[in-house]
């Protein structure tokens, strides 16, 4: 979805909301959830590590650099996850 709207948008979309959905994820994880969060830990960690290794293969793929920013950004969410 990165490389459909225009290259505002798409820089506000990598900049700043989906830095803030995983802030938003790990402190909801860490103040209210603590039980849980030791318990979902380990499969986030493993997620976060699916996420760059898609996010590196799918920018290794492409042609088109909107597209190829797009997975990078992908890639830079995973490894905040880890």
């Amino acid at each position: 979805s990165y490389h459909t709207p225009r290259t505002v948008v798409s820089a506000l979309f990598a900049g700043l909301l989906t830095k803030v959905g995983i802030y938003a994820l790990i402190r909801v994880m860490i103040m209210l959830m603590p039980v849980e969060r030791e318990e979902l830990s380990l499969l986030i960690a493993i997620l976060g590590a699916a996420t760059v290794l898609s996010g590196a293969l799918g920018a290794l793929a492409e042609s088109d650099i909107r597209r190829v920013l797009g997975y990078t950004v992908i890639s830079g969410i995973g490894s905040m996850l880890i």
